[in-house]
């Protein structure tokens, strides 16, 4: 995979520091400079791939991006403006700009999308009409496309051409795909090379075979060439983060685990190794890795053994297997289904197949975690929605929390260094009072004074959101703001009386908004405050009920956004 060179522009040094910091996931080299003459003097003098260009809207910010647009477009680059469609507007006009915000996923998707002319797709297929076929979707989607209509002329092309990408049919002419599969990945200098395989073969044995001589991927034909163009994304994503992907290599042998390690951390992965399966539990359990590579006896415990251990830890049960296994070792069907393996490599193996066959399994299990936990989080923010649908007086009120509390953990880049840890905030702030679904209508919705008894119950809320979120190995980094809300600074709170710094930092960022946003709503015994009041209020509880410091923060992003606050509507 191509590292690219990246031009990172803005006027504000935390700008850059934040665009360094949503892209540190890709293997680019970056370069940083302001708007302004220094970045048009890299332009001029590259090497450049690629620009990103993030001004302000001062008049000035605005003037010097458009220009180092129209420069680098002349130079053929391709430009990504990050900003609202005011900034669009005013660099742009009526062009369409390849655009992105300042968050982790569209920004990689329009870098992925700045950066494709600059990707090479080998196509070979000796039926004329598919490789046509490929050439003309592949072309318009920006990838650079050459073809070949057999095995042989298509090796030839991978030495010649090196391409970023070969995909391959399996019945060919003078060399077959199985044959040109194990010839790029046999060779040094083209192993790298990812092979995706498309064949009307889709049995299972010929789908091993493919992966056994070292391919990436495998679709049946007929191919719908939008699922095509899917899986070469994530092929692509997946070499550009494969340092986020942590591998724990289990071997006896000390050669085997140093080639090992040596080997994947040259493909880029993040390698722990373990000589036995006892110091491997110990590890899984610390922190699971992506996935694990286990001989297929390493010493102090079996492998099957280990395969319990794993299954009953919540955090390690769904952890893919490979097994490495010798021509000699005998391992039957009721073994195999025991292990659920999701790959068995038997040595001598080039360590490409090795990577060839992690990367397909991890990028099988990003997709189906991250489909899963999109499930999860739409039914439980229908849970939240159906929540606040039971009283008037609190619908919105978790979306607010969340947005004021990422209010605050923009002021705080070393706690929140980037989008996905500032994501991961809100959603805490959207589900922090889920609890509240086991509070009795009668509870939740009397608009006096609770009794004792009743004020009990409703301070269970914050243990049973976290009783119903805590199963959920997705949400882990979130429970702390959901238990630990309502705790206070002086130890009075609830549930658990913690104090000070005590109090998770996400929990007590959350303990600002959610009060703020109470402060400021219609209650039934009383009109919401003011702005000015409830910033009043807060600074009279800050040291006390709230984080002093995380209450000055907020005044002072209230100040800076000179945020209003809409009246609630209270009609049911």
């Amino acid at each position: 995979m191509k590292r690219f060179d990246v031009l990172l522009a803005s006027s504000e040094p935390q700008t850059l520091t934040r665009l360094r910091q949503l892209l540190s996931c890709r293997n680019d080299r970056y370069v940083e400079a302001p708007l302004g003459p220094s970045c048009l003097e890299h332009i001029e003098q590259g090497p450049v791939d690629a620009v990103i260009l993030a001004p302000t809207h001062r008049e000035t910010d605005i003037a010097a991006c458009r220009e180092a647009y129209e420069r680098a477009e002349q130079r053929g680059m391709r430009t990504i403006v990050v900003g609202d469609d005011e900034i669009q507007q005013a660099v742009g006009g009526d062009r369409r700009l390849l655009r992105a915000g300042l968050e982790t996923d569209a920004l990689l998707a329009a870098l992925d999308r700045a950066t494709r002319h600059l990707l090479t797709i080998l196509v070979a297929d000796d039926e004329p009409h598919i490789r046509q076929l490929f050439a003309r979707y592949l072309g318009t989607e920006g990838y650079k496309v050459v073809t070949a209509e057999d095995g042989e002329k298509a090796a030839t092309l991978v030495r010649q051409v090196l391409p970023d990408l070969v995909i391959t049919d399996i019945k060919m002419p003078r060399m077959d795909g199985y044959a040109l599969c194990r010839t790029i990945k046999e060779s040094w200098e083209t192993q790298h090379i990812p092979v995706m395989i498309v064949s009307a073969l889709g049995g299972e044995l010929d789908i091993d075979k493919a992966f056994n001589a070292g391919a990436n991927e495998y679709l049946t034909k007929p191919v719908v060439l939008q699922e095509a163009a899917s899986r070469i994304q994530a092929i692509f994503r997946g070499i550009a983060m494969r340092g986020r992907e942590r591998v724990l290599v289990v071997a006896p042998s000390q050669i085997e685990r140093s080639l090992l390690e040596y080997g994947l951390s040259q493909q880029g992965f993040e390698v722990e190794v373990a000589r036995d399966a006892n110091e491997a539990a110990q590890l899984l359990h610390e922190q699971p890795p992506g996935l694990v590579v286990c001989d297929r006896e390493p010493e102090g415990c079996g492998i099957f053994e280990l395969r319990e251990r794993m299954r009953a830890h919540q955090h390690t049960r769904d952890v893919p297997l490979v097994v490495l296994t010798s021509r000699a070792s005998n391992i039957n069907h009721r073994q195999r289904r025991e292990l659920d393996a999701a790959a068995y490599i038997t040595k001598p193996y080039p360590i490409e197949r090795l990577v060839a066959n992690i990367e397909r399994i991890l990028g099988e299990r990003r997709s189906r975690l991250e489909l899963e936990r999109e499930m999860l989080l739409q039914t439980i923010t229908s849970l939240v929605t159906a929540l606040e649908a039971r009283d008037v007086y609190t619908r919105g009120h978790s979306e607010n929390v969340a947005e004021y509390a990422v209010m605050i953990a923009r002021r705080l880049p070393e706690a929140f260094p980037n989008e996905e840890s500032i994501a991961r905030l809100h959603l805490a702030g959207k589900l922090h009072d889920v609890g509240k679904i086991g509070v009795p209508d009668a509870v939740l919705l009397k608009p006096g004074k609770l009794d004792d008894a009743e004020w009990a119950l409703m301070k269970q809320h914050p243990v049973t959101g976290y009783e119903i979120l805590a199963p959920i190995p997705s949400l882990q980094d979130i429970l702390p703001g959901v238990r630990w809300h309502h705790e206070r600074i002086d130890g009075n709170g609830y549930p658990d009386g913690l104090s000070g710094e005590d109090i998770p930092l996400m929990a007590r960022i959350i303990a600002v908004a959610d009060t703020f946003d109470a402060l400021t709503s219609t209650r039934p015994y009383r009109n919401p405050f003011t702005v000015e009041k409830a910033v009043a209020i807060l600074q009279e509880v800050r040291g006390t009920q709230l984080d002093a410091q995380l209450v000055d923060i907020f005044v002072e992003a209230i100040e800076h956004n000179r945020l209003a606050i809409p009246a609630r509507s209270t009609t049911p």
